[in-house]
């Protein structure tokens, strides 16, 4: 692995009009963000785990001055050159796994990093190389530190948020997929079910009212979330509320967020903390009482997990 030098990475401010295509011809602008161009000796094949988290066998960490891991991000891992664009941003939310999500709300990028100095470890085949790379503000803008630092600090607590609402949601849906599949073959063979099997079905029919009382209280299920401006036909969920106030804010940049804003997220944060608990009680009674009458019936159980929680939001080495 030969990692060669990385290019500046400049945070340009752009402005677009959002309609499409500008009337006049452009050429194509380069790559955005940190360019890191490395050479490995041979192609290397993704294992099986990489494969199932979509990862490839090159590792790529972003730390700050402070050596606090901001990105993990994965490289191309073919012979010879290989480059990489890290696009300045950190570590973003967890995606939602079930449905159609290729055009609304498909980006889950973290917010930009504050200029400044980073270091980017580059690992492959039991190799790593560690080189310094810089972020700069765009040059023709006057940077204002303050502002950036606190459109930061919001947009990470953001972040954080809709990853663990999206974590909930994801939950949800699956014990869904497998309450309606358990209750659909039960009901086949209703005619051979004993008085402890139809209790067992009853069990599963009354949780799944209250997995999905909930679901859709988050994520309205009439909206086509796959199409374009459907959501104009409803009133916002606290899933579209959060997420929309999250992709505002970490766009800010100089400007911080305002008194508005502040209100909002305040007001999206409590609705998210009531939505957790009353999961976080699912998981511990509902959940827990089917698994256990499952697993005695030799009927499928849920996956449960841990509880969900807000993380903390990290600090941002100011």
């Amino acid at each position: 692995l030969h990692v060669f030098t990385p290019s500046t990475g400049i945070e340009w401010q752009r402005w677009s009009r959002g309609e499409g295509a500008e009337p006049a011809f452009t050429t194509p602008n380069p790559p955005t963000g940190v360019i890191l161009d490395y050479w490995l000796p041979k192609k290397l094949e993704p294992s099986a785990a990489e494969k199932a988290g979509k990862q490839t066998p090159v590792k790529i960490v972003v730390s700050n001055a402070q050596g606090q891991v901001i990105a993990t991000r994965w490289g191309p891992a073919k012979a010879g050159i290989n480059r990489f664009a890290w696009d300045m941003t950190w570590d973003g939310y967890t995606r939602l796994d079930f449905g159609d999500r290729h055009i609304k709300s498909a980006n889950n990028s973290g917010p930009m990093a504050l200029p400044g100095n980073y270091t980017v470890t580059i690992s492959a085949n039991g190799v790593s190389k560690t080189v310094p790379v810089t972020v700069q503000y765009d040059p023709n803008q006057k940077f204002a530190a303050s502002a950036n630092a606190a459109t930061l600090v919001n947009a990470l607590a953001l972040r954080n948020q809709v990853d663990a609402l999206n974590q909930m949601l994801n939950r949800l849906s699956a014990w869904q997929t497998a309450l309606h599949g358990y209750a659909t073959t039960a009901e086949n063979a209703s005619s051979s079910m004993d008085a402890t099997q139809r209790a067992l079905l009853d069990q599963a029919k009354a949780l799944d009212k209250q997995v999905t009382a909930l679901r859709d209280s988050i994520y309205n299920p009439l909206l086509q979330h796959e199409v374009i401006e459907d959501d104009i036909h409803y009133l916002q969920d606290l899933h579209a509320n959060l997420e929309m106030t999250y992709g505002l804010v970490a766009t800010l940049a100089n400007q911080a967020p305002t008194p508005p804003m502040q209100s909002l997220m305040t007001e999206y944060g409590g609705q998210l903390a009531q939505k957790l608990a009353s999961f976080n009680a699912l998981l511990g009674n509902g959940v827990a009482t089917w698994n256990a009458a499952a697993y005695k019936a030799g009927a499928p159980t849920l996956p449960a997990g841990a509880p969900i929680g807000v993380a903390p939001t990290p600090g941002i080495g100011t």
